[in-house]
């Protein structure tokens, strides 16, 4: 009776132990599994051996990808203060060939420098160039028509202007581009817009608002 006894004890610490084994062996296996995945995320291996000085590397990288976007985008900012603060002399200047498509381009070129060390050459990158430089652009020339229109009510005064060129300038002679001369205490400007009715022509004369404070802003008024 005594040995039945001792024999059922002995099983049961078998079993005890047993499970223990099971326990520690689990624990282990999830710590490995862990240590693992915090290797393949955050470290740099090479046939399962860590490189600190190469996981060094790696974080200065990524800050130095971060601080590129970081240096473009206070460019973008300052580059877009110009673009809605252009100077009027800029704006209303003779010379300006190509300047909207200069602009485009300068945009184009930093969201790329933004996004691109961000999202890599992902759909968000390409989404962002292909509309961001549209979105600012139209909200710049959408501001500098409000500030036009304010600074012509403040500082607008009348005079006539003859028109002395005219030209096709859209489809299927859809619209005119006509040019007119006017002049500020002797000074002549060239003032051009579109006659979208077709109805003036060359000699005809029409009212124009000009900024007594700036002459080269001005505003044709068609009848």
């Amino acid at each position: 009776m005594k040995n039945n006894h001792l024999t059922k004890v002995k099983k049961k610490l078998g079993k005890k132990l047993a499970k223990r084994e099971q326990k520690k062996t689990s624990t282990k296996k999830i710590e490995e599994e862990y240590i693992k995945k915090d290797v393949e995320n955050n470290s740099s291996t090479i046939l399962g051996k860590s490189f600190p000085a190469f996981d060094k590397l790696l974080n200065t990288l990524k800050k130095d990808k971060h601080i590129s976007a970081t240096f473009w985008f206070v460019v973008l900012l300052a580059f877009l203060v110009f673009l809605f603060f252009t100077p009027r002399e800029i704006r209303y200047s003779e010379y300006n060939p190509s300047g909207l498509m200069m602009i485009f381009i300068i945009l184009w070129f930093l969201v790329f420098k933004i996004m691109k060390p961000l999202y890599g050459y992902s759909i968000i990158t390409i989404l962002s160039i292909t509309f961001l430089p549209i979105i600012f652009v139209s909200m710049s020339i959408m501001f500098h028509i409000y500030q036009k229109e304010k600074e012509l009510l403040l500082h607008g005064k009348t005079t006539k202007c003859f028109v002395y060129y005219k030209t096709a300038s859209g489809k299927k002679n859809e619209s005119w581009l006509i040019k007119c001369k006017y002049f500020v205490d002797g000074v002549e400007f060239i003032a051009s817009s579109d006659d979208k009715k077709n109805k003036y022509k060359v000699g005809d004369t029409l009212e124009l608002v000009y900024n007594k404070e700036f002459p080269r802003m001005y505003q044709v008024n068609f009848e």
